[in-house]
């Protein structure tokens, strides 16, 4: 290979991985908000402005014999929980 292909080869390379690192990072919000988290009524406006953006939403509720919690995940971190006493 010589100098010029070689060095045509490398630099599209380096474009294609950063091409791929640009679309792999975009910002874009991939779930719904819902208007209900854990089978409560929420403002899914308010709810949304809260959370970041993310691929997956997931809810976890927990109840003990006094109160009641539910926990927001985006991506597998939570970003938001309430709890009813």
């Amino acid at each position: 290979m010589t100098g010029k292909l070689r060095a045509s080869a490398v630099r599209l390379s380096l474009a294609v991985l950063l091409l791929a690192g640009v679309s792999a990072c975009g910002g874009a919000e991939e779930y719904t908000v819902p208007s209900k988290a854990c089978d409560r009524d929420v403002n899914k406006d308010e709810l949304g402005a809260l959370l970041p953006s993310g691929a997956e939403l997931r809810e976890k509720p927990s109840t003990s014999d006094t109160s009641f919690s539910c926990r927001i995940y985006v991506d597998d971190l939570m970003q938001f929980a309430f709890t009813e006493n």
